[in-house]
């Protein structure tokens, strides 16, 4: 599991393939499983900042992404109101 502020980068387009809007409470958030190697889940601060939990090594997919959207649950309150 891997918590990564980006500071220069925004959550990305959310029509590509493997990617899918998640619901947080107050941030703009996408779910990216597309590369492959776990389950990333994106929570916008801005347009070009952004906070990604990262979770690999679980036993599938779905159980990569409970646990990254347990995570993310946890730290959203924490980050910087979302500037749209």
């Amino acid at each position: 599991m891997n918590i990564d502020v980006r500071d220069n980068q925004g959550i990305g387009p959310t029509d590509s393939p493997g990617v899918t809007k998640v619901a947080l409470q107050s941030h703009d958030a996408v779910q990216d499983t597309s590369s492959g190697f776990g389950c990333d889940i994106g929570i916008a601060i801005s347009k070009s900042s952004s906070a990604d939990v990262v979770v690999s090594g679980a036993e599938s997919i779905q159980q990569q992404c409970q646990i990254a959207t347990q995570y993310a649950t946890l730290i959203e309150p924490k980050l910087p109101a979302q500037q749209k």
